[in-house]
């Protein structure tokens, strides 16, 4: 049982850097074009 929650810490905190990272790559892209539309 200890396996599969260290399984499902690694699970989770892979996804969340993965969710971060898209979301940081979003804002750049987004940052960019809301700086060329102002």
């Amino acid at each position: 049982r200890d396996n599969i929650k260290n399984a499902l810490a690694v699970m989770t905190m892979a996804i969340s850097i993965l969710m971060i990272a898209v979301i940081a790559l979003t804002f750049t892209e987004t940052g960019s074009t809301y700086q060329y539309m102002l």
